[in-house]
């Protein structure tokens, strides 16, 4: 089977356009197909993070955003994926499971394809501390800029966080907790009453790497190293099946002299589901990853990736299946 995602997109400096300082404007068109080859694999941790169980073509992300105060304060408007600004961690560029990219827990966040409109706000007091919170519109829009009943319902979100430049060994420490809640009608699986949903997550991040935390020239980016990271999210078990989810992985930037571009990473995931019988599922699922994306030129990257997931939605009389998927990257 094949999934594929075509992205086109154009990043504007409002001060080098028309001298406005602090302001970006970003628009970003895509195309995503997984109707080749049948059904993906089962599981709530998916493989593939490009998987829409069907096909589109839009206006994926279009937003302005605005630093006041030497950096102090950002704002953003606009259609918006909120798991680019809540609950993502700077360690798991590369990874194919979904477990790994943001709180599995998120199950009704209106992320890709079905950005959001919405706003996002975030202070920075000082240099180790931030905050910040977005609403945006709860109704996922499919094939549409907005859907025709924008805002009925709300997904919201806030997170703050404590950031270091060093810590002990470590480079780029983050530490960050979060919540969410939707307004969206969701059913009680064992009252039958109507209610909202809301969770909790919290994440680590840091990287290892030689001397005062710079990389060499010879190294493809600014963030090479051996980064490690963590993560946990919970949501209400009453209304959202996949109640608990943690996991962790390795991930090394920059593998060897000569291949300071490649990536090779390790992640493991469990989740955890709500237990009512209603639901019927009283098990745990459990994801692991390993992957090595090798940089063939500046523009092009090829990843070998193997994954293992086992008991499938918790379902222990489920084979286990094995997931082989080779991603190519052209990037221009």
């Amino acid at each position: 089977m094949s999934r594929n995602i075509f992205d086109l997109n154009a990043t504007f400096d409002t001060d080098k356009l028309f001298g406005w300082k602090g302001g970006t404007f970003y628009v970003d068109v895509a195309s995503s197909d997984s109707t080749e080859g049948g059904t993906f694999v089962p599981g709530t941790q998916w493989t593939s993070t490009i998987e829409i169980g069907g096909d589109t073509f839009q206006l994926a992300n279009v937003w302005y955003q605005q630093e006041l105060f030497d950096g102090a304060f950002r704002a953003k408007f606009g259609k918006i994926d909120p798991t680019t600004e809540f609950g993502y961690s700077n360690a798991t560029a590369g990874y194919m499971n979904l477990g790994s990219l943001y709180p599995m827990t998120f199950l009704t966040v209106p992320t890709y394809p079905y950005s959001s409109l919405g706003g996002v706000a975030y202070v920075y007091p000082c240099e180790n501390f931030y905050v910040g919170a977005g609403v945006f519109d709860a109704n996922f829009t499919w094939d549409q800029f907005v859907p025709d009943d924008q805002f009925d319902d709300v997904w919201a979100a806030g997170e703050a966080g404590l950031t270091f430049k060093t810590m002990g060994p470590f480079c780029d420490v983050r530490f960050a907790f979060g919540g969410w809640y939707d307004s969206s009608d969701f059913t009680h699986f064992d009252t039958g009453a109507i209610e909202s949903a809301y969770g909790l997550y919290g994440l680590a991040e840091g990287r290892i790497c030689s001397g005062d935390c710079t990389c060499s020239a010879d190294d493809a980016s600014d963030d090479c190293g051996l980064w490690l990271f963590g993560q946990w999210s919970y949501a209400d078990p009453s209304v959202i099946e996949p109640q608990l989810h943690y996991g962790g992985g390795l991930a090394l930037h920059g593998v060897c002299a000569g291949r300071e571009a490649d990536k090779l990473g390790l992640y493991v995931g469990r989740m955890h589901y709500s237990g009512s019988p209603s639901v019927g599922i009283q098990g745990q699922e459990t994801a692991i990853e390993l992957f090595y994306a090798f940089q063939v030129t500046p523009s092009v990257t090829f990843t070998p990736d193997i994954q293992f997931l086992l008991d499938p939605g918790g379902d222990e009389s489920v084979t286990d299946p094995i997931v082989f998927s080779m991603r190519l990257e052209l990037d221009f």
